[in-house]
């Protein structure tokens, strides 16, 4: 109880040292919106709100909604890691939270499927390039000459929920045009055998001349109503 309260704190905290930075500092905000991998329908927004001190990106709130309601609502600070952020994020619907922060250790990763159930939390020492949660952006923006070059690189993708780190294969599949300005597609696949059997690739699409995402297609981090990941298309707003 004592961890659960601590880190709801720590949250507060964010939030508000977020906000206090807005009133000096630029704010970059970001929409995308997500729709059904098989159908097309649309499903859900993302608000990005992207928090700048001295002119580095601190954190960033993003916001989960329909029209009509709040799904969950994220924190990541990037005050440490760029690659490797600090998240927590929690589905207000039913309390489903994942999360992780970096301990003396390596990172303490945790998650519960609902306000039911029991925090399950490990510490856990990820590899070199180690990255988490919205880092996988970084990694992308930062190693992005040598993608676009055809360069295929390796990351080890920490899992809050899954309590582990996996090994992906990043690498670029075309150059192109998306929505009629200059784009190369990159794709996101698992590193093992077996594993690339069972797990369809992410497919990301990135601005040439910007090198901002525009496109994702993937499994979510959010869930439907039934508790299960969206695979969705999110498309972002530019």
């Amino acid at each position: 109880m004592k961890t659960k309260w601590l880190a709801g704190s720590l949250i507060l905290l964010l939030a508000q040292n977020a906000f206090a930075e807005a009133q000096s500092n630029p704010v970059k905000e970001i929409v995308s919106n997500a729709y059904d991998v098989q159908t097309g329908k649309y499903i859900y927004s993302e608000y990005h709100r992207e928090f700048y001190s001295s002119g580095q990106h601190i954190y960033s709130i993003v916001e989960y909604r329909t029209p009509d309601r709040l799904l969950a609502r994220k924190v990541i600070n990037f005050a440490r890691s760029k690659e490797a952020p600090d998240f927590r994020l929690e589905d207000v619907r039913t309390g489903y939270l994942e999360g992780a922060e970096a301990s003396a250790s390596g990172y303490r990763l945790f998650a519960r499927k609902s306000i039911r159930d029991p925090l399950m939390e490990r510490i856990l020492a990820i590899p070199e390039p180690a990255v988490i949660d919205g880092g996988f952006d970084y990694f992308i923006r930062n190693k992005f000459d040598r993608i676009a070059a055809g360069e295929r690189m390796i990351i080890q993708f920490g899992s809050a929920f899954q309590q582990d780190f996996f090994r992906f294969d990043v690498y670029k599949t075309a150059n192109g045009n998306f929505k009629g300005k200059p784009a190369i597609f990159i794709n996101v696949e698992a590193h093992n055998f077996l594993l690339k059997k069972l797990v369809d690739p992410i497919r990301l699409v990135y601005s040439s001349q910007s090198r901002r995402l525009m496109s994702y297609t993937g499994v979510s981090n959010i869930n439907d109503d039934n508790g299960k990941s969206y695979k969705a298309r999110i498309e972002f707003v530019l």
